[in-house]
């Protein structure tokens, strides 16, 4: 009954370490790959396997000088580690990632499990939503007409030039003033 617990236990397990988006990696002390998970295999594209490489190997040059000091320098042992670096994918071409490491005590030697997020997605939201923001920026300032964002307590919160201009005020004054103000 104890050992039927133990392996449902150990499946679930895997499961969960399989079904996350987030890539997971396992270090030996000379941080070559011990384990990968799916997840981790798809944010770099490669399909072939990864064990027993340098993990360095899959990190952009410029950011190997720093993460190695992190994965390899003692004083952070039982510490975590947040760093954004990038990684070479199966082509060659760096992939934003973001990297979380805990050290952890595993029998005699001291290995390291990497959770490896993928910025990519993120990155590309962020500017999507920036140039959205900049069409909508620029459509209001160039509007021919007044345009106003006020609270509900009419405190302008927001006008466009032609609206300050039409009643010989600055944008920047008009964040001062309310509909009281000009009527």
């Amino acid at each position: 009954e104890t050992e039927d617990a133990l392996v449902g236990s150990v499946q679930q397990y895997q499961h969960l370490v399989q079904a996350i988006p987030h890539g997971i990696v396992e270090l030996d002390q000379q941080l070559q790959v011990l384990y990968y998970n799916p997840p981790f295999e798809k944010i770099l594209g490669y399909g072939h396997s990864l064990l027993g490489k340098s993990f360095l190997e899959l990190v952009a040059a410029n950011d190997r000088p720093l993460l190695e000091s992190l994965l390899v320098d003692n004083s952070q042992k039982n510490k975590h580690i947040r760093q954004n670096i990038q990684l070479l994918n199966s082509h060659g071409d760096p992939c934003d990632v973001q990297l979380d490491c805990d050290f952890e005590r595993l029998g005699a030697g001291q290995e390291r499990v990497l959770i490896v997020t993928d910025l990519s997605q993120q990155e590309a939201v962020a500017k999507a939503l920036q140039e959205t923001e900049d069409i909508f920026r620029n459509t209001i300032e160039s509007a021919q007409v007044g345009i106003v964002y006020a609270g509900l307590d009419g405190h302008f919160i927001r006008t466009n030039s032609f609206f300050a201009e039409m009643l010989g005020y600055s944008v920047t004054e008009m964040k001062e003033l309310n509909f009281e103000d000009i009527t």
